[in-house]
């Protein structure tokens, strides 16, 4: 199952299948955004280019372009931890957000049923 066709003059996409990989439920405990310390403000800054204007700019920005580009539902929270673990460098998030989305689709089964106590899981957890 594709889930994109890529025009490679312009590199964007149309995902296809985007829908279905959205849909997993990887929101099943509720996300509750907390406030950062003074110290952990000043890590972000130093660290991830974070700061509170860059953080809504970037978040704002990125939820443009999912709406216009992916049409996917995705909250505040997992946007800013893309948007984190790229140090707020808009192109890599974007590239991030569009691969995970993209595996996701391509392959539901690492995603959904993350029961640990599964026959299957247990097999590959006695393997080491």
């Amino acid at each position: 199952t594709g889930l994109s066709s890529v025009d490679e003059a312009s590199g964007s996409s149309t995902f296809t299948n985007i829908a279905m990989a959205s849909t997993c439920n990887d929101d099943a405990v509720p996300h509750v955004p907390q406030e950062l310390t003074e110290e952990d403000k000043r890590y972000a800054a130093a660290n991830f280019n974070e700061t509170d204007e860059t953080r809504e700019n970037a978040v704002a920005e990125i939820k443009r372009w999912i709406e216009d580009e992916l049409r996917i539902q995705i909250d505040d929270f997992l946007i800013l931890r893309f948007l984190r673990v790229c140090k707020f460098n808009l192109e890599k998030t974007k590239i991030r957000i569009r691969n995970y989305y993209k595996q996701r689709s391509n392959l539901p089964e690492w995603y959904l049923n993350k029961d640990p106590f599964r026959p299957e899981l247990q097999e590959l957890l006695d393997l080491g």
